[in-house]
């Protein structure tokens, strides 16, 4: 009886040993990121003779588990079964440019004022042509720096003295009456359009000759 209670007593921390095995193996199954240190911290403690010391080698393992694999919040997926991918979030869409109105280029914009200084200078010259020879108050409000040297205008009315003298109307407006005797061989009628120049003559005055003629008179301006 008593070698049974030997053996006994021998055989029963071989059997809670062995209990605490199983619960090594299940904590150390459950923890995903050490499998590979907690086997071979089993294998070393199974190497073990002494049952205190064996029993007290997985004691060690079981207060201190190997460290978790950071992510996986203890979760241990299935074999074979590869883990969720993280959620994609949405990238914020750019708003999309309001198609924007060209805007017109400063060359552009500088090249109109020229154009329009141009033109109202010329309209200026040709208004004070022959303007010295009007009463004051028939002049120009302004008179331009320079002046022309010929005048290309067109005839659209012709009105014949008792004497044979003619006055003209262009088309710009301006009224010349002729200062001479000769022949004007212009005759006035419905749709005159007659293209005359007008030059300064040498020393004073004016003279006026159709562009298709030699033929010219000396005329004053008196409008």
């Amino acid at each position: 009886m008593k070698q049974q209670a030997d053996r006994m007593h021998n055989i029963m921390p071989t059997a809670a040993s062995h209990k605490r095995v199983v619960r090594v193996l299940t904590i150390i199954f459950l923890t995903s990121a050490g499998v590979s240190q907690a086997d071979d911290s089993l294998d070393w403690c199974r190497a073990i003779d002494d049952d205190a010391r064996r029993l007290a080698c997985f004691d060690e393992v079981l207060a201190n588990p190997p460290a978790q694999a950071p992510g996986l919040k203890g979760e241990i997926p299935e074999a074979g079964v590869p883990a969720d991918p993280p959620p994609i979030e949405p990238s914020p869409k750019t708003p999309t440019p309001a198609p924007s109105t060209p805007k017109p280029s400063p060359a552009a914009s500088q090249s109109s004022p020229p154009k329009a200084a141009e033109a109202s200078v010329d309209q200026l010259l040709v208004d004070a042509f022959g303007a010295e020879q009007l009463p004051a108050e028939k002049r120009p409000s302004v008179m331009p720096s320079g002046e022309l040297k010929m005048l290309e205008a067109t005839v659209v009315k012709v009105r014949r003295s008792e004497g044979g003298s003619v006055t003209v109307t262009l088309a710009n407006g301006q009224v010349w009456q002729q200062t001479d005797f000769f022949y004007f061989p212009v005759e006035d009628g419905d749709g005159l359009s007659v293209p005359v120049e007008i030059k300064r003559r040498i020393f004073s005055g004016y003279k006026l000759s159709p562009t298709d003629s030699r033929r010219t008179i000396a005329v004053e301006r008196i409008r």
